[in-house]
């Protein structure tokens, strides 16, 4: 009985000693994850937002849906160019009702007016607006961040 009880002991005893020497050894090993910047600070690249530019941009305006706040549906629409690229429209700003404002009417940009994409889904159109153009990884691309106006034009011949 008394060699049972000492055996159990050096078993216990060992298990206690690797779990200790474990949890050591993780420490001394060097961690590959850098050091995450202190709270409130994002890791600064040496890229900056260009000016803004007048922008005029031509294509056909479809509307998608993704999966917004709350698992809700949400619409989006972008501007797939004729030149083959596709760009994001900006979000239309809304009234909210939690303001005591009237729910879902546009509020117009102080030197936008009031757009409404849905008017204009499905046709060939030219967009007006301020954005930006810029190259970022050997990647060009385009940013539309305020939209003035948008014509429709008339399909080009021998489309349907």
């Amino acid at each position: 009985m008394k060699s049972e009880l000492r055996i159990m002991a050096g078993v216990v005893g060992i298990g206690v000693a690797l779990g200790v020497y474990s949890a050591l050894a993780q420490d001394r090993v060097p961690s590959t994850v850098p050091p995450p910047p202190p709270s409130g600070e994002r890791p600064k690249g040496d890229w900056k937002k260009p000016d803004m530019v007048d922008l005029t941009l031509t294509g056909k305006i479809i509307k998608g849906e993704k999966e917004g706040r709350g698992g809700a549906m949400e619409a989006f629409y972008s501007l797939s160019e004729t030149t083959g690229g596709t760009i994001v429209l900006p979000a239309i700003p809304r009234h909210s009702p939690s303001r005591g404002e009237t729910p879902g009417a546009v509020v117009p940009a102080p030197e936008a007016p009031a757009i409404n994409y849905e008017d204009f889904v499905g046709k060939d159109v030219i967009v007006t607006g301020k954005g930006y153009t810029g190259e970022r990884g050997g990647i060009k691309s385009t940013h539309l961040e305020q939209v003035m106006k948008i014509e429709v034009v008339a399909a080009p011949a021998g489309a349907k």
